[in-house]
């Protein structure tokens, strides 16, 4: 699903956080950052639907639309992608500066070490 793009993304975060939604929802969503129209926005949904990011079903006149990826495995495409690229391979220096530039927790600082624990094993 890495071919997803930027914009797309955009309009999926809108429907991952309100849920199914109408085009119109979407756009009253979409407006708030952008002038874009209501037929950009249906075409949009429409291409998501052939490349099958997105599902939908159709009560009245009116779709509803749906996510039909699951966010944590995008998030894992575009790391595995876009970041996997830029670190060539240097995890370490990669969780070094994240841990450092997110002033992880304490709680976060374990969680991170049960995760290293468990792959040991």
């Amino acid at each position: 699903m890495s071919n997803i793009t930027k914009r797309e993304l955009e309009l999926l975060k809108i429907i991952w956080r309100k849920g199914e939604s109408t085009t119109r929802e979407i756009l009253e969503e979409e407006e708030e950052n952008k002038n874009i129209s209501y037929i950009a926005i249906k075409s949009m949904l429409d291409l998501m639907i052939k490349k099958e990011i997105l599902k939908r079903r159709k009560i009245g006149p009116t779709y509803l639309y749906t996510a039909n990826i699951d966010k944590k495995q995008i998030i894992i495409d575009r790391f595995k992608t876009e970041i996997g690229s830029l670190v060539d391979g240097m995890i370490v220096p990669l969780f070094k500066f994240m841990a450092k530039e997110y002033d992880l927790t304490q709680e976060e600082i374990e969680k991170l070490r049960k995760i290293i624990d468990d792959i040991k094993e």
